[in-house]
């Protein structure tokens, strides 16, 4: 049985999931303790967009925030639903 909280990754009315927009906030603390909790690194929103996108928005803090989006199996090549990279 998972110990991990479906709850980690409700989306709201744009599919977006709390990690997400902690993403999109550059909140590195938060995102790091939602990952330790179990959050899916691997969701994206109704766009297809996914947390290297939001990331890309945080550019100061980008690199930390790839490093953690690899450390849990992301996917470098990870493309939007428009195939954007």
């Amino acid at each position: 049985m998972s110990s991990k909280s479906p709850r980690l990754d409700v989306t709201n009315a744009s599919g977006q999931t709390p990690l997400l927009l902690l993403v999109g906030r550059r909140a590195v603390q938060a995102v790091e303790e939602l990952l330790r909790l179990g959050a899916s690194a691997h969701k994206t929103d109704y766009k297809g967009e996914g947390f290297l996108f939001y990331a890309l928005g945080a550019a100061d803090q980008f690199e930390q925030l790839a490093n953690m989006y690899v450390a849990h199996n992301g996917d470098l090549n990870a493309v939007n639903a428009e195939g954007v990279s």
